[in-house]
């Protein structure tokens, strides 16, 4: 809250501030700026003290606008992302909550391009959002999925069938 009251020299500020900042977010933006935001909107929610139900038509209403930034590989970008997405966008774009899973899924799907430590810190914001089933750790399968062919070891298989009686057991 202090980078709107001093950043922006807001007084008195409110939700209202907060979707209006989002709602000016463009392209040319600053990654690190649009994050912010989100984190001060995430502040902001947490310390409301009539709780979150009265906010549920505002917060569905971000939602629906060109606010968060995505990328899709290992952006070139020097904005850190390639593209503002809704989050009601098909094909889905996903949240990264773990360490490897950014690493993991660069270059095969859309990923929000916030900083590994931000998405952790905006979960329940991202859940508010009704976005939860967006974060990888909910969706990611734990299959492997060989990118290359696969070919058995003959010296390996053959002593693997060796002990297979011994395992069986």
């Amino acid at each position: 809250m202090n980078f709107f009251c001093r950043a922006l020299n807001v007084s008195n500020f409110n939700l209202a501030h907060i979707i209006d900042e989002m709602c000016s977010f463009q392209y040319a933006d600053n990654i690190q700026h649009i994050a912010q935001v989100f984190e001060v909107l995430d502040e902001y929610l947490k310390r409301v003290p009539e709780g979150l139900q009265h906010l549920k038509a505002e917060i569905g209403e971000i939602v629906l606008r060109l606010l968060f930034p995505v990328r899709f590989g290992n952006s070139a970008d020097p904005r850190g992302y390639d593209r503002l997405a809704t989050g009601v966008e098909r094909p889905k774009w996903f949240i990264a909550d773990r360490l490897c899973f950014d690493t993991s899924f660069a270059g095969r799907t859309s990923l929000l391009a916030f900083d590994y430590n931000v998405n952790i810190r905006l979960g329940d914001l991202f859940v508010h959002m009704g976005l939860g089933d967006r974060r990888l750790s909910k969706v990611a399968k734990k299959t492997a999925v060989p990118t290359e062919p696969v070919e058995l070891n003959p010296k390996f298989t053959s002593i693997l069938r060796s002990k297979m009686d011994f395992v069986i057991r």
